[in-house]
Formats: C-alpha cells, structure tokens, sequence
C-alpha cells in the first residue's frame, strides 16, 4: 500500500514510524523533514487544491496529521480525488456533513482518529452498544507535562495554535438529552483522577459524539495542572487570543512550555445506564508516559491514527463519514486499535460494575 502522512510534527513523525516496513509510507509538509521510514519527503502546501491533488492522486491513503484549519478542505479533496483518509487534525467543521458525499463516492473517511477524540470515542462507542441507554457519560482527558514548571505549568508537545483553541473554542455537550454550549473557560472546576488533583475545564471534544451517540448527559472536561488554567483565562480576558494578537500571543507562549520530552496522558470515561433492567457502570481508564523518541502524545494520537489506517487498508472500515464510535460499537475493530496500542506500552484497562 501507498500511504502519505500529510504533517511531519511529532504525530505525523510517530504515524510514519509505526506503518513503514510493511507500507510503503511519504511524508508532506511545508517544511518537510526526514523521518526513518519514510520513502520520500514532498514539500506541499496543502491549502493550494491543486497541489495537494497531484500529491494523493496515486495513493492508496491519505493521513491527514495537519493544524485543524486545514483539515476539513483535505476531507473534500481526498473525497473528490477517491482515495481513503484517515484524519487527526481535529478540524472546527461538522465532517459528518460529508457522508453522503463519501458514501457517493465508495470512499473511507476515518475522522477524529486520534486520542480525543478519538479513543474517548472509541470507548463511549462500545459502551453505548452494551448498555440499553446512557443516562450519564463523563469523560476526563489531559496531556500534561510529568513535571510541570512555573509560569504556565504546561508544555506544548503539539500545535500551539491548536492549542489556544482548545481554550477558545465553545464547549458543547448533552444535558437533558439536548446540545449545550458553554465557554471553556468560564467554569474552572477541581477534580481528582488517578490520585491526582487537577484543574479541568469543558472542551468542545465530543464533537461527532452529539450525533451519533444518544445519552441523558454527556460532557467532556479537560485536565491541566492547578494555576495553569486561571493564567489562561487572564490572557483570554485580555484579548490575547483574539485573531489580531494571537500570532504574538504564540510568540510569547512557546518559549514557556517548550517540550522537555516527559509527558503523560491520561484518560477516563465513565458511563452509567441500564443493562436489562439493571443500572451498570462502565469505565474505561488510560494512562501512558513518554518513550523513546516520542512524547505521549504523539504516542497515544499517532498510534491510534496508525492502528486505524491499518483497519481501512484491510478494508475493515466501512465507506463514508466514519468517528471512532462506530468502530467501538464493532468488537473486531474495537479489540484490534486496543491490543495495538497495549502492544506499544499503552495502559487501557475497562470494568463493568453493578450499580445499586
């Protein structure tokens, strides 16, 4: 198989690595950089149509490991051009507006398959299946820093524009059985997970969740260490994160969380509801550090972006808009992204207790 990774960050450099040998792997990017494994290194501009066209045209699949203001038009090119991608830029469009069109076309489309979401997807999907209904869903996500430093208490082992909206982004999320929107920041609360105390805030991360998935609750909050969110929220009360200041922002911001290469993420979801008549909770818990050459991040986005690519060049994933849910509510596709990522040292355990 001809696969291009399109992005050659920290993800895109993981996603090569773990496909080449048996695939036959490029990489693109404005700035291209060589990655062990890799066949060869395109320079490619992928918001120029044109270029990125003549670049996937003779490929089997595209991996689209951009910044999120690209990620949808490379959706609507790979579509039109017919071939499969799976996609992690965590674009701010509605992809599932474009399954019909996917569909038309016999083409794959694989979105949000990284690690939220993406994982926390996967495993809402699988809970959603088992339970009869979900009367109350509540993911807890973090990438953080082993060590965190003053002033911010955070480093950036990802796009740092991404990043700021994360925090500017509005949250959305299910109360009642209907879509609610919130402002990241304008709840900060306190929360215990794994032993440790975090501060946490509600994240726009459910995203294909709010459609496919129907639940009573459903949120989801991010996970920071203490002081770091309250400095965030100053500088996003003072504009900083407006469209006129935000590159100066970044400018700013990077020397102070620059990547010391020991980070963790972390994840649970927990989900409540009946099984024939029976209220069961049903909890998924994630934990990994950094390793080798990558940082956990890139581990735990980029080998899920890679377990899933193998899925679609084994023709396991159905054509269309497909999120991480559906693939968790299929116990083949569910079990296979979770032994791959246990096999590369991820720590994924699950438990179904009775609830009295």
């Amino acid at each position: 198989m001809k696969i291009i990774v399109l992005g050659c960050g920290n993800v895109g450099k993981a996603i090569v690595t773990d496909l080449s040998g048996i695939h036959d792997v490029w990489v693109a990017d404005l700035e291209p950089v060589d990655i062990l494994g890799a066949v060869d290194k395109i320079k490619l501009d992928a918001s120029d149509s044109d270029a990125l066209k003549d670049a996937i045209s003779d490929m089997d699949l595209v991996i689209c490991a951009l910044p999120s203001f690209l990620g949808y038009g490379v959706l609507e090119t790979c579509i039109d051009v017919g071939v499969d991608v799976v996609d992690v830029s965590f674009s701010p469009e509605d992809p599932l507006i474009l399954d019909n069109k996917a569909k038309e076309a016999g083409i794959t489309v694989a979105v949000d398959a990284g690690f939220g979401p993406g994982l926390t997807n996967l495993f809402v999907g699988s809970i959603y299946d088992e339970l009869d209904e979900i009367d109350e869903c509540f993911i807890k996500i973090g990438g953080l820093p082993k060590y965190p430093k003053p002033p911010l208490f955070y480093e950036s082992t990802w796009c740092t524009r991404d990043l700021i909206e994360e925090y500017t982004r509005e949250a959305r999320m299910i109360s009642k059985g209907k879509i609610v929107h919130k402002q990241p920041l304008e709840s900060i609360g306190s929360t215990e997970v794994m032993g440790y105390r975090f501060d946490e805030f509600f994240s726009d991360g459910l995203r294909t969740l709010l459609h496919t998935v129907e639940a009573v609750t459903m949120e989801e909050t991010t996970l920071r260490w203490p002081d770091h969110l309250s400095k965030i929220k100053v500088l996003d009360e003072l504009g900083f994160f407006d469209d006129e200041h935000v590159d100066n922002t970044i400018e700013i911001l990077e020397p102070h969380m620059e990547n010391s290469g020991n980070d963790v993420s972390l994840m649970t979801v927990v989900a409540r509801g009946p099984i024939d008549g029976e209220q069961h909770t049903i909890s998924y818990e994630l934990y990994d550090e950094a390793q080798g050459d990558f940082s956990s991040m890139a581990r735990t986005t980029g080998f899920t972006t890679s377990a899933v690519a193998r899925l679609v060049t084994e023709g396991l994933v159905d054509p269309g808009v497909i999120p991480l849910e559906i693939l968790g509510k299929d116990e083949i596709t569910h079990d296979r992204i979770i032994a791959e990522l246990i096999e590369r040292g991820v720590r994924i355990s699950r438990k179904t207790t009775y609830t009295v």
